[in-house]
């Protein structure tokens, strides 16, 4: 199988996205989700009628958040409409990769297997390709990375080539906060491959914070809403995440082809006799990147599956620099089957539990079903760490997001804090009040003229009484 990519001939694409389209098939067809794709659809929903971090407490990123209020005005919170949406970017992204190697000259034979390598990585688990932030980050820190290994291959002298650097990680920043952290790992490689002019790191430094300061200008002058941005945006998406450390070796099995991948083609290095100087510069290169990117995955990524996608461009180099020595073809023969087949058995496994090896990954909320016949297609709030009901009605509170809700649902003593929260039930009004966190009577006590807007149903549900 990897003798059929490593011939120069484009058309290898085609076969590339008909293979994409037939991995993802079983998920399309069975319409898999996990929670995080309802929670994106849920804030992309309730952004055609308001405005995200003041109107809906979340830390989804600004651009993201675009590109799934974009998504639910196209097709509605369809999460078919993300498993094909990232299936496409899925190849858009192994056709990246693989323009970066040749452009930059990284193996010694330019073919389109390092795409097919990018692919099947990146079907390590279905989350990878779902569209998520992550993933649509990755698109720029991809070109961003073409650039850099062309500074470094070249020497280039241009201001501009470290700006195009800096910007294309500001804006993956802006699907993917974590994403802001590749700065010090380019910083570290501009060191440690280059003889960069110092000036060229502030440049780098100021480009990569400038969309940043762009969207946080934005909220500020033009949105009024500077305190939302910074309290629901900034300061949760960049908090050290030290859970997700503890859930690497809990979710090993996810890891397990990366690293193969990483490990195995790091010692064939030795064997590797085409290879000249610059080319065994960018080992060292993508094997520190590797190291910087585990750290960013460990200490800032709240969701393991999705912080895969870090790691995919580093296993893909170096399990491609292992597949290029494969030359008997009954070896390359059984190699390539089992390679696919182990990432597509992890796969799988993630979403209809094949092996029970990732079944802990896939998210399957359970609400009973006199519950969700009560919230079907209706606006709901539900007050309390619940935000699974929301892909059952729409979203019809600024309180997403409890975690971020708890500063101004617990200080019902500020008349600012109850302002808010009258002025967003009269915005909303919701349908169905569900209260798991004993508030909803802590708001009629402090705003009576609630209490004769609801009737109670049943044990912490109210409903309008219009």
């Amino acid at each position: 199988m990897f003798r059929f990519f490593k011939i120069n001939d484009p058309y290898r694409l085609i076969v590339i996205f008909v293979l994409a389209l037939l991995i993802k098939l079983p998920f399309f067809i069975n319409n898999s989700a996990y929670f995080a794709m309802h929670h994106w659809l849920t804030v992309g929903e309730a952004m055609q009628s308001g405005r995200l971090y003041l109107h809906i407490f979340d830390s989804l990123a600004p651009l993201a958040s675009f590109a799934y209020r974009l998504v639910v005005l196209l097709f509605g919170k369809s999460v078919l409409a993300l498993h094909i949406s990232g299936t496409l970017l899925m190849v858009i992204q192994a056709v990246i990769f693989n323009n970066l190697t040749i452009n930059n000259k990284v193996y010694a034979q330019n073919t389109y297997l390092p795409a097919f390598v990018y692919l099947i990585f990146s079907s390590v688990h279905y989350s990878l390709s779902v569209f998520s932030p992550a993933q649509l980050g990755m698109t720029f820190i991809l070109l961003a990375f073409g650039r850099l290994l062309a500074h470094v291959e070249f020497r280039a002298k241009r201001d501009e080539q470290i700006m195009g650097i800096g910007l294309l990680i500001g804006v993956a920043a802006l699907f993917f906060l974590p994403y802001i952290f590749f700065l010090p790992i380019v910083w570290l490689i501009l060191l440690l491959f280059t003889n960069t002019l110092r000036r060229r790191y502030f440049i780098l430094m100021i480009t990569a914070v400038l969309p940043l300061l762009v969207s946080l200008t934005y909220h500020w002058l033009v949105l009024d809403s500077i305190g939302y941005y910074i309290r629901n945006f900034l300061i949760p998406s960049l908090a050290v995440a030290l859970p997700a450390g503890g859930q690497l070796w809990q979710h090993f099995g996810l890891f397990l082809p990366l690293l193969l991948g990483w490990l195995l083609g790091l010692l064939t290095m030795p064997k590797q006799r085409r290879l000249n100087n610059y080319q065994y510069r960018l080992v060292q290169l993508f094997f520190v990147t590797g190291v910087l990117s585990l750290f960013i995955l460990t200490f800032t990524v709240a969701d393991v599956a999705t912080g895969l996608t870090l790691l995919v461009p580093v296993a893909a180099f170096f399990a491609t620099h292992l597949f290029y020595l494969l030359k008997r073809p009954l070896t390359d023969l059984v190699v390539s089957f089992l390679f696919v087949a182990l990432c597509l058995l992890i796969s799988y496994d993630s979403a209809f539990v094949v092996a029970g090896w990732a079944n802990k990954i896939a998210s399957k909320t359970k609400v009973a079903p006199e519950l969700v016949a009560l919230i079907k297609d209706k606006r709901i709030m539900v007050l309390g760490d619940k935000p699974q009901l929301y892909q059952y009605g729409t979203l019809a509170t600024p309180f997403y997001n409890w975690a971020l809700a708890r500063p101004v649902v617990d200080n019902l003593t500020y008349y600012d804090n109850l302002v808010f929260i009258k002025e967003s039930i009269d915005r909303y009004q919701p349908e169905v009040i569900i209260d798991y966190d004993f508030t909803w009577r802590r708001f009629v006590y402090h705003l009576p003229e609630l209490a004769g807007q609801y009737e109670q149903v049943r044990p912490f549900v109210w409903v309008s009484k219009k």
